[in-house]
């Protein structure tokens, strides 16, 4: 099978704000900094007796939480849009061959071995073979010509995957 498509900065953003949303450092990073700024803000003399106190605390943590997503997209896409992505934002072929995953680019010739395909991810606009713990392919959804065929591509990798 076959799949040929160009990545557009779009889809390099929005895989990496899915990619940062699934990460639990991530998280822990943005819950632990937004508990901080929740427990400055009710800490000693703010809070009177009226009980207002634990509203303000869950307001500013969802507040903190929200800003701190926000600004960390907000400078992903700054840090994307300022790269050199020529490699990546091209058109790509990705081929599924017998003996693993072959991608071209004007720019690069690579074949990943089924026995190094670490898993595939599938999220809103894209599926992403993740080559090694930290490199993703990442396949738009309008690259496959149908649901069926994008299931078929994800079943066929992940059987060749577990079978190595």
């Amino acid at each position: 099978m076959t799949i040929v498509y160009t990545t557009r900065f779009r889809d390099l953003w929005r895989f990496n704000a899915i990619h940062q949303l699934r990460s639990v450092p991530f998280q822990f990073l943005n819950l632990g900094l937004a508990v901080f700024f929740a427990w400055v803000m009710v800490h000693g003399d703010r809070c009177d007796a009226r009980g207002i106190c634990a509203f303000v605390g869950v307001f500013v943590f969802i507040l903190m939480y929200v800003v701190l997503v926000a600004v960390q997209f907000v400078f992903n896409a700054a840090f994307l849009f300022a790269r050199n992505n020529r490699n990546v934002l091209t058109e790509h072929r990705v081929e599924l061959r017998t003996e693993g995953v072959y991608e071209e680019t004007a720019y690069i010739r690579s074949l990943f071995l089924w026995p190094g395909i670490h898993r595939t991810v599938t999220a809103a606009g894209f599926v992403a073979v993740y080559v090694t713990a930290h490199m993703a392919l990442v396949i738009p959804n309008r690259s496959f010509s149908s649901s069926a065929q994008r299931e078929e591509f994800i079943r066929t990798i992940d059987a060749n995957r577990k079978a190595r």
